[in-house]
């Protein structure tokens, strides 16, 4: 597997230069890191762990920045002068420290890490060049600018910004062999050469070939106007196909506006959960009560949490700060805002003067609250490992009881039923709906999977979400 990485940030970027951060290019901020530490992030998850950035334009400001033990992988800069000449030269100043396969990319692209694992998941045939292209035409932010291709069985046959026919476009995303420094030195004859010079001779060998991407995002950052595009790219790719009705419609739309400001603070995921737990934990006091108005208001605040709890994730997946703790924690956090909702919900009630069949009511409930988040707790430590309690939807296998049971058991949907019972007065419905929520849910998996606590691998989906 290719372990090596060639970052070109020597150039100045001037199209860009258009910013109120008069920054290098690639010290650009963009939803909470620069783009230089995003690639190197990206690129970090997809397996490299070694880096060469060739350096050029302000390159001491970009080497200051860099921080290779907090980014956790070793960094090697390269020193180009000629950094006003095409792209073509940095490369070539890094051919002395690659003498094997390694990933290039440009400091002024996102991507997707799957992306780049994706490109670097099969060997390369010796002597070739890899490049992702992007067929998916009608999504190219700006086309006029994009190096086009035309590919065919995976083979570039041309490439370039003006060709008249083609079937994708250049990503920026290389894996090479050192064949790549052979046909820039070729290109070098005549005038210092572009990497779109070195691609054309390689095009015309049949040694390029093309790997598309069909399902992973990436932008080029060249413009004022991709730059304010990119940012939204980002913050779109924080939605989960794993998202209820109400948080892919409402939650998600307040909880990215809100992220859209913290990703710019210091501000960590990790303190952003127990802030909003803290602020969950405030709805026991309102709720035990017993008053209309309080209790509406406990209510809205659940809501509100409900909300706010998409906003650590977000933090946490734009910064890429992504860990374990932090899925356990953000799990931790939602159940103890659910639990301290609910036992304020009984003190209430019991303040109301709900006698008759309480004490039976709210016992079972609490049996159940207690089964069910044992059950998926215990399946997930086991089987799973991510921190996730919707990964117990893997030991579910009646799909129509999914279908029909997994939107109501998400919290984004039942935070919507209780503040409409709190509202009509009715927290008694809230109560109820509690009961036969929580004792469905470990019934149906006992029922399902009766070899429950078994280690038995499930293909993980979510990655911070409960399922209660």
């Amino acid at each position: 597997m290719i372990q090596k990485c060639l970052i070109i940030a020597a150039g100045q970027g001037s199209r860009i230069q258009e910013n109120r951060h008069n920054l290098p290019k690639p010290l650009l901020p963009l939803c909470g890191l620069t783009l230089l530490e995003r690639n190197i992030l990206c690129a970090k998850k997809a397996g490299i762990r070694e880096f060469f950035i060739v350096i050029g334009f302000r390159g001491n400001e970009i080497k200051a920045a860099l921080n290779p033990e907090k980014l956790g992988v070793q960094i090697t800069f390269i020193e180009n002068s000629d950094w006003d000449k095409p792209n073509g030269v940095s490369v070539l100043k890094a051919e002395p420290f690659l003498q094997e396969s390694f990933v290039l990319l440009m400091s002024d692209h996102i991507f997707q890490p799957e992306a780049l694992a994706d490109l670097i998941k099969e060997p390369l045939p010796a002597r070739t060049v890899r490049l992702a292209v992007d067929p998916r035409l009608e999504t190219i932010f700006d086309m006029e600018d994009a190096t086009k291709v035309q590919h065919k069985e995976n083979r570039i046959q041309s490439i370039g910004k003006n060709l008249d026919s083609f079937n994708a476009v250049d990503t920026g995303l290389f894996a090479c062999t050192p064949a790549m420094f052979e046909v820039l030195h070729q290109a070098s004859q005549t005038k210092p050469p572009s990497l779109t010079d070195g691609m054309k001779i390689l095009s015309k060998e049949g040694r390029l070939h093309a790997h598309p991407l069909t399902k992973f995002y990436w932008q080029d950052v060249d413009t004022p106007e991709s730059y304010r595009y990119a940012g939204k790219m980002l913050l779109q790719s924080c939605r989960k196909q794993t998202d209820g009705v109400v948080s892919r419609n409402f939650n998600r739309t307040i909880s990215l506006f809100v992220s859209k400001w913290l990703v710019r603070t210091p501000i960590s995921a990790n303190v952003i959960t127990v802030l909003t737990t803290l602020l969950g934990l405030s709805t026991y006091v309102l709720m035990a009560t017993g008053q209309y108005f309080w209790m509406s208001l406990g209510a809205i605040v659940f809501k509100l949490v409900s909300v706010l709890d998409g906003v650590d994730g977000e933090i946490a997946r734009l910064k890429m700060t992504q860990s374990k703790l932090g899925a356990w924690l953000d799990t931790l956090s939602d159940n103890a805002t659910y639990i301290a909702f609910l036992f304020g919900l009984f003190v209430g009630l019991r303040h109301r003067g709900h006698i008759y069949w309480y004490n039976f009511t709210v016992t079972t409930t609490v049996v159940g609250i207690l089964l069910a988040l044992i059950t998926v707790a215990v399946y997930v430590h086991r089987n799973t490992g991510s921190g996730s309690l919707v990964d117990i939807k893997g030991a579910i296998r009646t799909p129509w009881i999914l279908k029909f049971f997994g939107p109501l058991m998400k919290r984004d949907l039942f935070s919507v039923l209780f503040l409409v019972a709190a509202l009509l007065n009715m927290p008694e419905a809230i109560l109820y709906m509690t009961l036969l929520g929580t004792n469905a849910t470990w019934i149906i998996v006992w029922a399902q999977k009766p070899d429950l606590f078994s280690r038995q691998p499930v293909e993980a989906e979510a990655k911070t979400k409960p399922i209660l």
